[in-house]
């Protein structure tokens, strides 16, 4: 019984703490403002990846060129050869257009044909933002330009491929 009386006594204080009064002596009509509070239990929204890669045409000449140097301990002239890369097209650039950053990665890697050939590629890593909703055009990108170097033994009349440029997306 003792228990009744206490438990009926704890409710009542619960209860008088959720209701207000009003004060008789106040005009009507009054106000009150009390708190509300919620909380949102959903589904997180899916990961979307999606990329643009655009290519540059990665079409390159290489001239020969050189220089007649007089050696005057041989009484001779000796060429010095040096080989000059130009490009036409020699960018590749990616977009992010996803709801999540991605990690890029860009590598060139010669053909096997040619292994006094190298590349280098003005950006090798970078970290592109996600894309901004509704901004299609604020996109994070980022582009790396091809350099060749080296000499191109046996490469003579049409484009050849030379190599490979690799895009790493993760």
């Amino acid at each position: 019984m003792k228990i009744k009386k206490i438990c009926a006594a704890a409710m009542c204080a619960v209860i008088a703490v959720n209701i207000a009064a009003v004060n008789a002596d106040e005009e009507l009509p009054c106000e009150q403002e009390h708190s509300v509070k919620a909380t949102y239990k959903g589904t997180e929204p899916e990961t979307v990846k999606s990329f643009d890669i655009i290519w540059g045409k990665m079409e390159f000449t290489c001239t020969e060129k050189g220089v007649n140097r007089w050696d005057e301990n041989a009484c001779d002239y000796s060429f010095e050869t040096v080989y000059c890369w130009t490009a036409e097209g020699s960018s590749v650039k990616v977009t992010n257009h996803s709801n999540v950053d991605a990690e890029v990665e860009f590598s060139f890697t010669p053909d096997e044909k040619y292994p006094a050939l190298s590349g280098t590629l003005s950006t090798q890593k970078t970290v592109l933002e996600k894309g901004e909703i509704e901004k299609p055009e604020n996109a994070d990108f980022a582009e790396s330009f091809l350099t060749l170097n080296g000499v191109p033994y046996d490469l003579q009349g049409d484009f050849s491929q030379v190599g490979k440029v690799t895009v790493k997306i993760s």
